[in-house]
């Protein structure tokens, strides 16, 4: 679906499966790897998850995120909100859009809309005060989650760990021996290291937050590689940000009274790194997939793998 238009025209399809939609113009959100975001305009959002996008699969992802948020769903506090699940459901007909050029679907879900918008990190970044308080609040909403999530870490725990979910997932596009054998060993490492796990949004990137320019709380949104594990996994997307990294490790050390463990985090970046690659490989410039593979070798050199 590429505008409104489109998605008027899918709308008669998809209450075959969907109860209760609203009546279109729907506003598209977003799309991404895996599918594309609508708001419905009554206070509720509509994901449409692809079936293939980035590593692992479509359904994996419905299921995921559908258990994770009706476990998570409705957290609130002065840092930190996590959106309710309205409704989700695998398509009955995952080739439903096929007549609109829409790639085969895996599922759907409806989730509450969150009050909040996108953030544009290289935007941020520009404006040195905006990035420090953005900075420390991202950083305390991720150990705020952590900590109101804890009575839920059983539970959670049956989702497994994202780190080691997404090294499986990696290691398969990264047919190399000597990536796979210092995956391996990234592996090895990161499950001798992990003493006091936590629950884990799995997947907190500057596009999976929403958040407005006054004191209040984040939401966090996307739950799809949520599960259980050292907290640090939580904060690995941000490495490549600098000064907004540091903020948001301030932030995170401020609300926990404690650092983060370094090591971990050096291990967590090594695999968003090892993603990267498996995800994008050599696409773009060949520039690109050069640096993607600098950045590979030196976050596992930076964790002590060689």
């Amino acid at each position: 679906m590429q505008n409104n238009v489109s998605t008027n025209a899918l709308r008669p399809f998809l209450t075959d499966d969907i109860p209760d939609l609203p009546v279109p113009d729907w506003r598209l959100l977003g799309k991404g790897l895996w599918g594309e975001v609508h708001d419905l305009g009554d206070g509720s959002i509509l994901k449409l998850v692809c079936r293939a996008g980035g590593l692992g699969s479509g359904e994996s992802k419905v299921i995921r995120e559908s258990a994770a948020l009706r476990i998570l769903g409705g957290i609130s506090n002065d840092y930190v909100r996590v959106p309710r699940l309205i409704g989700s459901a695998p398509f009955k007909n995952g080739y439903i859009g096929s007549a609109m050029g829409m790639p085969p679907l895996a599922g759907w879900l409806r989730i509450e809309r969150l009050e909040g918008e996108g953030i544009d990190g290289h935007a941020v970044a520009m404006v040195p005060s905006r990035r420090e308080t953005l900075g420390e609040r991202l950083g305390a909403a991720i150990a705020a989650l952590h900590e109101a999530a804890a009575s839920h870490l059983g539970e959670m725990a049956k989702l497994g760990d994202p780190i080691l979910r997404s090294l499986k997932e990696a290691v398969v596009h990264l047919g190399g021996p000597s990536d796979k054998s210092r995956l391996d060993r990234l592996e090895t490492e990161w499950r001798g290291s992990v003493s006091a796990p936590v629950v884990l949004h799995g997947d907190i990137n500057l596009s999976n937050i929403l958040y407005t320019e006054r004191t209040g709380p984040i939401g966090f949104v996307d739950f799809a590689e949520a599960g259980a594990g050292a907290p640090e996994a939580d904060l690995r997307h941000f490495e490549g940000f600098g000064p907004l990294r540091d903020a948001i490790l301030r932030g995170y050390s401020a609300f926990l009274g404690g650092k983060p463990d370094m090591a971990r985090y050096r291990m967590a970046t090594a695999v968003d790194a090892a993603v990267t690659l498996a995800i994008e490989g050599s696409a773009g410039h060949p520039r690109e997939a050069m640096r993607r593979r600098y950045w590979l070798d030196e976050c596992l050199r930076q964790a002590g793998i060689e």
